[in-house]
């Protein structure tokens, strides 16, 4: 189905600008945290706690972004699922 990746250039390009903005972003800031936060300390690497703040502070300021966008829309980029929902739920899962 066209939802998915839609044909419509402004529709698609809202998936672009989102995809664009995952990797860069939340990505980022979900990888840094848990691999610092969880995989650290089991192999004994130690990370500051003030460390850990501000990763989370990152963190957050993505899911509060995402939020935004849900508080406007049912889907990330419009009203109907697109890859860029299934991007961030792969990623907050």
């Amino acid at each position: 189905p066209d939802h998915w990746y839609p044909k419509d250039l402004r529709k698609r390009a809202r998936v672009d600008e989102y995809l664009d903005w995952h990797h860069t972003h939340l990505r980022s800031g979900v990888h840094l945290y848990l691999m610092k936060k969880i995989l650290y300390p089991i192999f004994g690497k130690e990370v500051s706690e003030d460390e850990l703040k501000d990763l989370r502070k990152i963190l957050d300021v993505s899911l509060k972004y995402m939020e935004s966008k849900l508080s406007k829309h049912a889907y990330l980029c419009g009203d109907q699922i697109s890859i860029a929902d299934l991007s961030a739920f792969c990623e907050i899962m």
